[in-house]
């Protein structure tokens, strides 16, 4: 098959491609020879020179390069990329990492690329065609699907992931109303990146002239297979699926997730009472879905992975996880099912003695 200089393909695996003349280019990986696509993903083939291959990868479509290579080659140091939904944010922030053999820092708490849902993770430094094939050296937890339920925290723990000034911020897609872009601005203001990549001539127009000269505009890929709100909560199920699915059952004390125990549901946290179902009289806080609740875990200060609490009484708490090691436990705000699905949880104050009346 020949190949025209400055065309895009988008091709899905998994395949092999055999370069029999020319250079292409993948995630910005270059190849002269042969490399295996082993995932049933798309990936978008751009020639750096007119070329000929030979492939058995299904060919979605032909386009006009967009240049995002050539974009990659212009950037280097502290990186941010910025974008809605399905624009290509993770792609290209894989493809600039490669080619400045980056770290990525995996900010998408909903729709993760490294680690899970729910986690903020840096990726090593290696040159792949897939994100996750990177492996995470370092694991923050926000425990929601959504920055937008805690801004600050979540812009906090990005910060704490930043350990030199060579790395890639790859964001999530909220980009609509004023607390998405204060979100987004304040991200940019305590990261201090040198380059701003954007997707959306919205948010290109609406930021500070100050930032101008910062920012590269990108035009989002259009991509063939754009995740719906089903199909993203469907990718977040999959990826729990994945984790948990080697996880072993482990016993900690109870009084060490909410307090002093007084029953096996009912719990004082700091001089306040915990109901973990409700029911009345109800006094203080409650919390629903305790059951299924997701949880960060740590070992020596550190984030070392996920578990998800399956019982517990006034004397212990049962933790279903892969990991082996570990002394503490983070709440998040989510919750799974038998079959991973997520629902969001939270601690309610209890209704006063009026309402109870009424």
């Amino acid at each position: 098959m020949l190949i025209n200089k400055d065309i895009d393909i988008v091709i899905r695996g998994p395949c092999k491609i055999r370069v029999k003349q020319g250079t292409i280019d993948i995630q910005g990986i270059e190849i002269n020879d042969e490399i295996e696509i082993k995932d049933n993903k798309t990936y978008t083939l751009t020639t750096l020179r007119e070329s000929e291959i030979d492939t058995e990868c299904q060919i979605i479509s032909y386009f006009p390069s967009l240049n995002w290579r050539k974009i990659g080659e212009r950037i280097s140091g502290k990186v941010i990329v910025l974008g809605d939904e399905n624009s290509g944010k993770t792609y290209f922030s894989n493809l600039v990492a490669n080619l400045n053999n980056s770290q990525i820092i995996d900010a998408d708490v909903g729709q993760s690329s490294i680690f899970i849902p729910t986690f903020i993770s840096l990726s090593n430094i290696k040159k792949t065609l897939n994100t996750k094939e990177k492996g995470y050296s370092e694991l923050q937890f926000f425990g929601h699907k959504s920055p937008s339920v805690n801004p600050k925290l979540h812009i906090a723990l990005v910060s704490k992931l930043i350990q030199n000034n060579n790395i890639v911020i790859d964001t999530d897609g909220w980009i609509t109303g004023i607390y998405a872009y204060r979100h987004k601005l304040e991200l940019i203001y305590l990261t201090e990146p040198e380059y701003i990549v954007v997707f959306e001539n919205a948010i290109k127009l609406t930021f500070p002239k100050a930032l101008e000269n910062k920012i590269l505009y990108v035009k989002a890929f259009p991509l063939p297979d754009k995740r719906d709100r089903t199909q993203r909560r469907k990718y977040r199920q999959e990826l729990f699926k994945e984790y948990f699915n080697k996880a072993t059952t482990i016993q900690i004390e109870s009084d060490k997730l909410f307090g002093t125990p007084i029953a096996d549901s009912l719990f004082i946290s700091w001089g306040t009472p915990l109901q973990l179902v409700y029911e009345l009289p109800c006094e203080g806080y409650y919390v629903s879905n305790i059951k299924g609740l997701l949880v960060g875990l740590t070992k020596k200060g550190k984030i070392v992975g996920a578990g998800i609490i399956q019982d517990i009484n006034k004397n212990y708490v049962l933790i279903k996880t892969p990991e082996k090691d570990f002394d503490g436990v983070l709440l998040g705000y989510i919750s799974l099912n038998d079959n991973y699905e997520d629902t969001e949880v939270k601690i309610r104050k209890c209704p006063d003695s009026y309402h109870l009346k009424e």
